[in-house]
């Protein structure tokens, strides 16, 4: 069961995989995550910066104007 994570959290693993500190599930024993969303996030942080892992599950979809 994965926990909950902040964004600066999530920066700093992706960054750790990245960086090769950690491979996707050494990054995920340690941290408490799934494999899954560490993968997840180092895509997101290569193609979108850090301001790509903001949490935006209930909130409305931003319009682009």
């Amino acid at each position: 069961m994965a926990r909950k994570t902040t964004q600066n959290e999530r920066v700093k693993i992706a960054q750790q995989v990245i960086d090769g500190v950690y491979g996707y599930q050494e990054a995920a024993d340690a941290y408490n995550v799934t494999y899954q969303m560490v993968y997840g996030w180092v895509r997101k942080l290569k193609a979108g910066g850090p301001e790509a892992l903001v949490d935006r599950r209930g909130k409305a979809k931003e319009v682009a104007e």
